[in-house]
């Protein structure tokens, strides 16, 4: 694999982690969870990733 094609998936990875997180907090915002919730979303993502 091309170290641009690497990074560039590195990248749109990254972007869409953000995203996914972003949305997430947006909506357990509206909906007003503790703020407890919110530290085990990236852990979430994590996990599934890996």
């Amino acid at each position: 694999m091309k170290l641009d094609t690497l990074v560039l998936t590195i990248v749109c990875v990254v972007a869409a982690v953000a995203a996914t997180t972003w949305l997430s907090i947006l909506i357990l915002a509206a909906i007003q969870v503790p703020f407890a919730w919110l530290a085990l979303l990236p852990a979430a993502l994590v996990g599934f990733i890996v």
